[in-house]
């Protein structure tokens, strides 16, 4: 079975969008952390 181009560009471009959102978290929680640290 051939998987055609497009589903792997898709499936590249939701694990790109995975990966983006997991920064975006990790940074939100640093930040906090930072902040609970600074009080």
């Amino acid at each position: 079975m051939q998987r055609s181009p497009t589903t792997v560009s898709m499936s590249i471009y939701t694990l790109l969008r995975l990966v983006f959102l997991l920064l975006l978290l990790n940074f939100k929680i640093l930040r906090n952390l930072k902040f609970l640290n600074l009080d």
